[in-house]
Formats: structure tokens, C-alpha cells, sequence
């Protein structure tokens, strides 16, 4: 099986957490059957520079365009497709060839006047795809209601490469270390000023202090940092900066929850399914597709997307737990996460392109 992949989001040296659940779904298939070989069109790592967008874009695009033409290949792979749409389109003009298109949260959850402009690629194209992949039930609900004249069986639910479970594995025994961790960008919309303002309402509320380890990179880490002098928050945060998916797993080992408080209609959220991988429990927002894997008082707790109030007593019900309470939640956030292994996964996916490759 021979795959074109292309994505404008690729781990690079410098960023490797850019992109991750791209390379994710390529080293499973490769782990899965290792008889198929890749051709990648990516963008590695991101800017703040326009210029060098433009240059970055310019060369994706030409090489997109070279490979397709001048190239043979079983099918061709996109994840994240807005971006990619308009060159795939005209192409789809003058060559046929195996096209799925992998769509993710702001392919369909459209945030900026460019991304509206080129959805508009994007919704010819997928009428013109052989596959729609999407990473959840709930992202596939969005995608039909947004497209009605797409195909039910023509979408097909894959989360995002799946969790490697050789990386983040599940530790059986924990004792609560009043540690907990938040995993995200720090931008906006991704809710780390709600936790800090529940962490402030736990230190004013609670006797034992709880140490946050704040994890990830962004835009906001100047904001942030001044939002936690000003809650007087310095002995309790730890920003940590951004993390490999090994280092990730020893964190998960230390902590005793994984705050999850997204406000944004995230398709995935593939870091709440490597810390249940880990047993670790999730307290996340009550949005997007985290409710599918994060069930209320079984393998963590929900609340309210932005209400610091409903967050703070989430984290008081985690330690006011028995200790064969906590047990019994972190099993629970394992056996879940087993139905999102990397190899359960990729034999799926596996299924689907070979589906593909042998229709007419």
C-alpha cells in the first residue's frame, strides 16, 4: 500500500507536539503493516512569521501538486483539510485518484473569515472523496448536520491514531500526592485562566494546598503567568513548559487527576484518553466529544466549559473520594481507554483504506 499523506500540520525538532495525532495515525498503520510506504507533504512545526507562511504554503502546495501528477499512488491521505482543499480540488479536475480526507476540529468549527472562504473548497471536495474520516461520534454528528447530502456510510469514526499504549502506560497503584496537572495550549478558549481561578477558590477554601503543573506551549503564557501573581497563585502553579509523550506518561504517574477545561467544541481531546490510558482520571468541560470518553463519576467528573465554581467542586469531590473510591475511578479510566488503543485502531483504519484501495 502505497500512501500519499498530506497535512499542514506536522511535529517538527523544535515543536513536537504540533501535529502529533498526524504522526500518531502513520506510525500506527506503519506498526500495523509494515508493508506500506508513506510520502509525506507536510508543514513541520508553526510560526508567528507571515513571510515564512507564505513561503511554507507556496512549497506545500507545489509539492502537492507535483507528487499527484507526476506520481502513482494507492490513495491519497489529508489531515486537516481546509487549507489543502483548494489545489486538491482542481486537481481532482484533471487526475483521478483515492482520496479520504481526515477532518478535525476547525475544519467544520470555523473560527476565522479565511477558514469560512476556504470551507467552501472543502464541502465540494468531500462530495468528490471516496472516505471522510472524523475523530468522533460527536464530530460526525456536526459534519452530517452541517452536510446533509454526505453519506452516513461514508464517514468513518477514528480517533486520531489512538493512544500508544507502550508510551502511556497504566500504573495499578497511586497514592494521592494533592498534585494535578493541566496538558493543553495555553491559548485562548482552552480554559487555563477557569483553572487557576478554581485554584484560587481551593486555596482559599481548602487546608491542604494542591500543587498544578501547567504543561504546553502558546500565545497566552505571558497572561497566564501574570494571572497567576496577581490570584497570588506562585507557590501553587508550575509551569512545566511543553512536554514529549514519554515525559507526559511520568507526570500521569505523579499526579492525581488531569484537568481538562477546554471551552472550545474540541473534536477529540486525545491528552484526556492518554492520561486515562494511564489510569489517570480526567475533570474536563462538559462539551465537544470529551462526555463520550469522560463519564461523570465513573472515570472522572464534568462541569460546566468556563465556570471556575463547578470546576473547584469537582476537584474537592476527587479528594473527598475513599481511597477504594480513587482505585475503582482510575480502573475505570483504564478499561475506557483500552477501546482507543493504537492497535485497535489502526487494524480499523487498515480495514477502511483496503476497502478503498480494492473498490472501483
Amino acid at each position: 500500500m502505497k500512501i500519499l499523506l498530506i497535512s499542514n500540520m506536522y511535529p517538527s525538532q523544535k515543536d513536537q507536539t504540533y501535529g502529533t495525532f498526524v504522526k500518531c495515525f502513520q506510525d500506527g498503520l506503519k506498526q500495523y503493516d509494515k508493508s506500506i510506504k508513506f510520502r509525506t507533504v507536510v508543514i513541520k512545526g508553526r510560526t508567528n512569521s507571515v513571510l515564512i507562511k507564505i513561503y511554507k504554503y507556496t512549497i506545500f502546495y507545489v509539492r502537492i501538486l507535483l507528487y499527484i501528477l507526476f506520481t502513482k499512488y494507492d490513495l491519497v491521505y489529508v489531515h486537516q483539510i481546509t487549507h489543502a482543499s483548494p489545489v486538491l480540488l482542481l486537481l481532482r479536475t484533471f487526475k483521478k485518484f483515492k482520496l479520504v480526507m481526515n477532518i478535525h476540529g476547525e475544519d467544520l468549527l470555523i473560527k476565522t473569515h479565511i477558514s469560512a472562504f476556504l470551507f467552501h473548497f472543502s464541502a465540494l471536495l468531500l462530495k468528490k472523496t471516496n472516505l471522510i474520516v472524523v475523530p468522533s461520534s460527536y464530530f460526525k454528528r456536526i459534519l452530517l448536520e452541517k452536510e446533509p447530502d454526505i453519506a452516513n456510510d461514508k464517514v468513518f469514526v477514528s480517533p486520531s491514531g489512538g493512544i500508544n499504549n507502550k508510551t502511556f502506560q497504566f500504573t495499578e497503584t497511586h497514592n494521592l500526592s494533592h498534585k494535578i496537572i493541566y496538558i493543553s495550549r495555553i491559548d485562548r478558549g482552552k480554559g487555563w485562566d477557569t483553572l487557576l481561578y478554581a485554584l484560587k477558590n481551593l486555596k482559599e477554601t481548602n487546608n491542604q494546598q494542591i500543587i498544578c503543573y501547567i504543561a504546553g506551549k502558546g500565545f497566552q503564557i505571558e497572561q497566564m503567568q501574570t494571572l497567576i501573581e496577581k490570584l497570588n497563585l506562585g507557590d501553587s502553579c508550575i509551569y512545566i513548559g511543553a512536554l514529549s509523550h514519554n515525559e507526559m506518561n511520568d507526570y500521569y504517574k505523579q499526579v492525581d487527576c488531569l484537568i481538562f477545561p477546554t471551552q472550545l467544541e474540541e473534536s477529540l481531546g486525545l491528552v484526556g484518553l492518554e492520561a486515562l490510558s494511564c489510569g489517570c482520571p480526567v475533570i474536563g468541560s462538559n462539551i465537544g466529544c470529551l462526555p463520550e470518553y469522560i463519564k461523570h463519576n465513573e472515570n472522572g467528573f464534568l462541569f460546566t466549559p468556563g465556570n471556575a465554581i463547578e470546576l473547584t467542586n469537582c476537584i474537592k469531590k476527587l479528594y473527598s473520594l475513599s481511597p477504594d473510591e480513587y482505585i475503582q475511578l482510575r480502573l475505570n479510566a483504564y478499561q475506557i481507554s483500552r477501546l482507543y488503543s493504537s492497535s485497535n485502531v489502526a487494524q480499523a483504519m487498515h480495514e477502511q483504506l483496503e476497502k478503498i484501495i480494492l473498490s472501483n
